[in-house]
């Protein structure tokens, strides 16, 4: 799977979570999550929403069935369906509600170092261990405008980035939403959260 934006940004607001936790009893017996964004646009848009599709194919039908309701009973559940072709590609999407808005909100206009205070980075996006992977790693510095992150992006590209420049590229949306279609980014801008 590709690392988009939604990966390093979002992902990490909702690992501790309770609807994650049951969610990744599916991927333990799947082998992972195929893809994160923000929206498909074969469905309504719903503001402050991460989907998560997730290949289901060796899970016999009643413990899907039975992990299905359990996650639906989660206060963070918003939607869930078969994505694709059910008998050839095995794909289900799960749609969860962010449970910091306006860090969403942030991210939506890649203000990732607005999304949260020092301390809440710390908290959600952990500093780098063997464990960590380096894109949360990153994600964790650019939040945080580390220095170390800043000069080295400097050196690389042999710029001066102001203190008010983010130390990470803009989202391009083609890369965060399912089903792009040209312009349906205008949808989310124009939604509040």
């Amino acid at each position: 799977m590709e690392v988009n934006k939604t990966h390093q940004y979002l992902l990490p607001c909702i690992t501790q979570t309770d609807i994650i936790k049951k969610i990744k009893k599916i991927i333990r017996a799947q082998g992972g999550i195929i893809g994160l964004g923000i929206w498909d646009t074969k469905k309504e848009y719903v503001p402050n929403s991460i989907y998560l599709l997730i290949y289901v194919k060796q899970l016999a039908v009643g413990e899907f069935e039975h992990l299905q309701k359990s996650i639906q009973e989660d206060p963070q559940y918003i939607d869930d369906y078969l994505y694709g072709d059910y008998l050839n590609d095995y794909l289900h999407m799960f749609v969860i509600r962010c449970p910091y808005p306006e860090a969403y909100k942030e991210f939506l206009a890649s203000r990732y170092s607005k999304m949260f205070d020092e301390e809440m980075t710390k908290k959600i996006y952990p500093p780098q261990t063997r464990d960590t992977l380096k894109y949360i790693n990153t994600a964790r510095k650019a939040i945080l405008k580390d220095p170390k992150l800043k000069e080295q992006l400097e050196r690389n590209f042999k710029v001066t980035f102001e203190d008010s420049y983010e130390l990470d590229s803009r989202i391009e949306f083609e890369n965060e939403i399912f089903n792009y279609v040209e312009g349906c980014e205008q949808t989310i801008i124009g939604t509040p959260v």
